[in-house]
C-alpha cells in the first residue's frame, strides 16, 4: 500500500481521506437502495427501461470507493490479512460489475453474442462478487468491534442480504433485500463518518486545550 495510505491509517486523524471515502460510501449506498425506484422512474416515467442501468455504475463506483475509507479505517484498528482479501474480492466485483454493464447496455455486445450474453453474465458476477467480497469484509469489521456494531451489523445484515439478491431473481423479496444492502452500506458509511468527525473535532478542542495549557 502507498506510503500515503499507510500514514493515513497509522496515525488516525492526520489524513481525512478515510472519511472522504466513507462519505462517498454514503452517496452510493443511497443510490444503490433507490435503484428499483430508478428503474421503475427509467420504464414508466421515461419509457426507457435501460436509462436507470446505464447511469448504475456510478452507484458501485461510490460504494467502492467507501469501501476503501472503511478499510483504512479497519486497517487503522488492527485489521487482518483477511480484511484486505474482502477489499479486494469486493474491488474485483466492482470492475467485472462496471465491465459488464458497460458491455450490456453502452457497447450492446450480448446483441452479438446472444447465446452467450457474456456482458449479462459478467454484469451479475461481478454483482455477486462484489456483495459477497462486503460481507466478508463487514463480518471482519463487526468481529473486531473497530465500529461499534450499531454501525457494522447493519452492514453484515446488508450484504448478506444483497447476495442473495443478485444471486437469483426473487422478485419483490429479492428487490427489498437488494435495497437493505444499500441501506446497511449507508448506514455503516455514516457511523465511520461520524466517528471520524467525532475524532477530528476531539483533537483540536485537545490542541486547543494544550496550547493554553503551562508548560513547567
Amino acid at each position: 500500500m502507498p506510503g500515503g495510505f499507510e500514514t493515513a491509517v497509522k496515525v488516525p486523524g492526520v489524513s481525512l481521506f478515510p472519511w472522504v471515502c466513507a462519505l462517498f460510501g454514503v452517496g452510493g449506498g443511497v443510490l444503490w437502495a433507490l435503484s428499483p425506484l430508478g428503474v421503475r422512474l427509467s420504464e414508466y416515467a421515461f419509457r426507457a427501461p435501460a436509462l436507470f442501468w446505464k447511469l448504475f455504475p456510478a452507484a458501485p463506483a461510490l460504494m467502492l470507493f467507501g469501501l476503501l475509507g472503511l478499510y483504512l479505517f479497519f486497517r487503522g484498528r488492527g485489521g487482518g490479512p483477511a480484511a484486505t482479501v474482502g477489499f479486494y474480492i469486493a474491488a474485483l466485483g466492482v470492475v467485472l460489475a462496471v465491465a459488464g454493464n458497460l458491455g450490456l447496455y453502452h457497447l450492446g455486445l450480448d446483441d452479438i453474442f446472444i447465446m452467450s450474453a457474456p456482458a449479462y453474465r459478467t454484469f451479475r458476477l461481478g454483482l455477486f462478487v462484489f456483495a459477497a467480497g462486503t460481507l466478508l469484509f463487514a463480518f471482519l469489521l463487526a468481529g473486531s468491534r473497530a465500529v461499534p456494531l450499531a454501525g457494522s451489523l447493519p452492514l453484515v445484515l446488508g450484504a448478506f442480504a444483497g447476495a442473495v439478491a443478485v444471486f437469483r431473481d426473487f422478485g419483490e423479496a429479492g428487490a427489498a433485500m437488494w435495497v437493505a444492502f444499500g441501506v446497511g452500506f449507508a448506514w455503516c458509511s455514516s457511523v465511520v463518518v461520524f466517528v471520524g468527525v467525532a475524532r477530528y473535532l476531539r483533537n483540536r478542542r485537545a490542541g486547543r486545550v494544550g496550547e493554553r495549557s503551562p508548560v513547567f
